[in-house]
C-alpha cells in the first residue's frame, strides 16, 4: 500500500510514502509490537501509527493506492487526524507559523564504497525532525559511514555522527540487536540477509539550522585520519574496512520555514 498527500489544493502529492516507511521500518518487518510518542507498531500485521505532524494552511488530502506490482486488492483501515491551528514544537521550540514539512527521499539508491549520499539539502532556515535509513550490503563496514552536515558555504562538515550506529543511539554495529528508544530504534536487522534500517527521532535533540545552507548527507563506509587516526576528519586518508556497493533507501522529514 502506497500512501499520497496533498497539501493546499496540489495537482501533485507533496509527499508519497508505505506505512511501513513512514513508521521507521524497513524491508517489511513485522516484529512488534514496540512504539514511542511518534512511531510504532501495534500488531503482528499491520498496526502501523504515526504522530507525525503536518502543517497546511488550506486543505489536505490523502490518497491510498496499492504498490506497483500487487496482483490483488487488499482491506486497510486507516485513521487520521488533526487539530486546526495547534502549534508544532520540537524540544521546547514553537516553531514558526509558516514552517512546512518537506521530504527528502532516496528510493533503493546504488552507492559504491566511500560514495556520498544527500539526505536533505535545502536554502531554508528549519530543523530535522526524522531519520529512516535503510540498507542493503553484503557486509556492515558501511557503517563506519558518518552522517555530516554543510551549512552556509561552508565546505567544512558538521559531524552529526562518527558512524553510522552512533547516529541511531547505539555502538559497535548494533550489537545488541534490533531496539526501541523514545528517540532512535533499530527498526530490521537480517544478516544473513545483510539487511538493516534504523530511525532517528530529532524530537528532544534538535537539528536546527540557519537560513542560508544546509547540506545532510551520510556516507557509505568512511575514511581515517593517518596522523590523528580520527575518523570523519577528511574525506580521504585509509579506509576503515572493507565497505562493499551498498542499495539504500532514506527518508529525511525536515520542518522548513
Amino acid at each position: 500500500m502506497i500512501f499520497e498527500v496533498y497539501l493546499n489544493g496540489a495537482t501533485q502529492p507533496d509527499y508519497t510514502f508505505t506505512p511501513d516507511e513512514l513508521s521507521g521500518i524497513g524491508f517489511g518487518d513485522q516484529a512488534s509490537p514496540w512504539g514511542n510518542s511518534i512511531i510504532g507498531k501495534g500488531a503482528l500485521w499491520g498496526g502501523v501509527y504515526s504522530q507525525l505532524k503536518i502543517p497546511f494552511s488550506n486543505g489536505i488530502v490523502y490518497k491510498a493506492r496499492m504498490a506497483p506490482g500487487s496482483t490483488k486488492g487488499g482491506t486497510m483501515f486507516w485513521q487520521i487526524r488533526g487539530t486546526p491551528s495547534l502549534p508544532i514544537v520540537i524540544g521546547n521550540v514553537q516553531l514558526p507559523a509558516s514552517a512546512r514539512l518537506v521530504l527528502y527521499k532516496n528510493d533503493k539508491v546504488t552507492l559504491k564504497p566511500l560514495e556520498f549520499l544527500t539526505l536533505a539539502d535545502t536554502t531554508n532556515a528549519g530543523v530535522v525532525f526524522m531519520t529512516l535509513l535503510a540498507v542493503n550490503s553484503s557486509n556492515l563496514n558501511y557503517l563506519e559511514g558518518c552522517f555530516r552536515a554543510y551549512t552556509g558555504s561552508s565546505t567544512e562538515p558538521s559531524l552529526i555522527s562518527t558512524g553510522t550506529e552512533d547516529y541511531f543511539q547505539s555502538a559497535y554495529y548494533f550489537n545488541a540487536g534490533t531496539f526501541h528508544f523514545p528517540g532512535a530504534g533499530l527498526s530490521h536487522r537480517d544478516d544473513k540477509l545483510g539487511t538493516l534500517s534504523a530511525y532517528k527521532i530529532h524530537q528532544d535533540d534538535p537539528l536546527f539550522f540557519a537560513r542560508g545552507g544546509f547540506h545532510f548527507v551520510w556516507r557509505n563506509g568512511d575514511t581515517q585520519d593517518p596522523t590523528s587516526g580520527h575518523k570523519c576528519a577528511n574525506d580521504k586518508g585509509p579506509t576503515v574496512g572493507n565497505p562493499q556497493q551498498s542499495v539504500v533507501t532514506t527518508y529525511c522529514w525536515v520542518y522548513e520555514w
